[in-house]
């Protein structure tokens, strides 16, 4: 339930998350999850806000048998056992806020909250110096309790035709809300980015950076840091062709003292594009030109060559549209891979089509001409095909779909897996 009155806003949530399931061959265990939780604030997104949160989840330690996975026999005498699923009870208190400065040009947001985690309901209870009484009815403190928070805050400014924003995120190790059970704790992240728009926005730049990092306090065998950075540039200059170039940037990497389990790794891509509309003999006509190179690097000790390699892309297109309702496009590209041990893929490849609209566009015709060519070491194979569709909106009944194809796949290397086949498809559909 969400209720709103001007500046005044309040929610409640209640309902079963989990429902119980005994433990068998073909299911895991779960006990039956019970979930409420609140929400009390005042001010407007826009502007200065404050929100108050409140979340509870509780599993009922009798809606089913607890799980025993049997793990260890002496003879026929079980010598010890495992519970695979534990009961627990879960108290999240949060608070969010954010404000607006110099005329929205500036603004500030962030959050905070705690969250206490029973992972074990059965567990025996805790004494808490100066905990209240009160507190014992929404969560008794037990020997499997934990208790950690996570903070995050984000800064924005924007004027003109400049913009700039920065964040900080934290979740502690030992952060755990079961209202969000996907969650990733243990981790720190910064996030920087800028934009800007030159010559009335004819040229725009865009920059970003965001730095991950987990082992917060040390308690891991190493520590994982992960790096994206990218950068961007798209130009628009009157009726010249439009320009596109991009750099993106993700690596991973640790710093594990055994050299076997280091990882070390970098993907980079770089993009290219261009493209244009033009009126040509009555006719609209628009052609893109895009390429495109990604290169991974595995750093670690025990890389193998064969898993660095460097993809290229590039990919042409025209489109026509004619004065009647028919349309033509056509488009090329070539795909290269190339590996470090000396392997390579050239993938060769083309598409013709021809779409025509009748009877007020209820009926659409069209026909599909595809090729592709793959070389490479050890690889020589090459497919075509050829499809005719039409689809017809029946008034009131539905559409009516059909289409004929033959393809045709040839491998001079492993001749067996040569074939030809010829497809024929009629379908009917209707939106009730």
């Amino acid at each position: 339930i969400d209720l709103k009155s001007g500046i005044f806003r309040f929610g409640i949530t209640y309902g079963e998350t989990k429902r119980a399931v005994e433990a068998s061959d073909t299911t895991d265990a779960s006990y039956r999850q019970m979930l409420y939780g609140g929400r009390i604030g005042v001010g407007r997104s826009g502007g200065p806000y404050i929100d108050f949160i409140f979340l509870k989840a509780k599993d009922d330690p009798n809606s089913i048998e607890p799980p025993v996975t049997e793990i260890r026999y002496d003879g026929d005498t079980l010598v010890d056992s495992l519970e695979t699923v534990l009961p627990q009870e879960n108290v999240v208190a949060g608070i969010k806020g954010g404000l607006s400065l110099a005329k929205g040009a500036v603004k500030i947001g962030g959050e905070l909250s705690a969250s206490a985690l029973t992972r074990d309901l059965r567990s025996m209870p805790m004494s808490v110096p100066n905990y209240p009484e009160w507190a014992n009815t929404i969560m008794e403190p037990k020997l499997s309790t934990s208790v950690d928070f996570t903070a995050n805050v984000k800064v924005d400014i924007s004027f003109s035709s400049t913009s700039f924003s920065g964040s900080y995120k934290y979740v502690g190790p030992g952060y755990n809300s079961l209202g969000s059970p996907y969650l990733t704790n243990d981790i720190q992240s910064f996030s920087l980015s800028a934009s800007q728009g030159l010559w009335n926005n004819q040229v725009s730049l865009n920059a970003s950076v965001d730095r991950i990092q987990d082992n917060l306090l040390g308690l891991k065998s190493a520590t994982t840091t992960t790096l994206v950075a990218s950068f961007n540039i798209f130009i628009a200059v009157g009726m010249l062709p439009y320009l596109s170039f991009g750099y993106n940037s993700y690596s991973l990497r640790n710093d594990d003292p055994n050299d076997s389990l280091r990882v070390d790794n970098i993907t980079q891509s770089y993009t290219a594009n261009t493209g244009t509309s033009f009126n040509f003999l009555g006719m609209e006509h628009s052609l893109n030109l895009s390429y495109s190179l990604q290169r991974y690097r595995d750093r670690s000790p025990f890389a193998w060559l064969s898993s660095n390699y460097d993809l290229s892309m590039w990919m042409f297109s025209f489109n026509t549209n004619f004065k009647i309702p028919l349309s033509l496009s056509w488009s090329f590209g070539l795909s290269q891979n190339r590996s470090e041990a000396g392997d390579y893929e050239d993938i060769y490849s083309g598409n013709v089509s021809l779409s025509y609209r009748m009877f007020g566009d209820k009926l659409s015709n069209s026909l599909d001409i595809n090729f592709d060519e793959t070389k490479g070491k050890g690889i020589r194979n090459r497919r075509w095909g050829i499809r005719l569709r039409s689809d017809y909106n029946l008034p009131v009944l539905g559409n009516l779909s059909g289409s004929i194809e033959r393809v045709v796949y040839s491998d001079k290397i492993e001749p067996v897996e040569n074939y030809q086949e010829f497809v024929v498809r009629v379908s009917f559909s209707r939106t009730f």
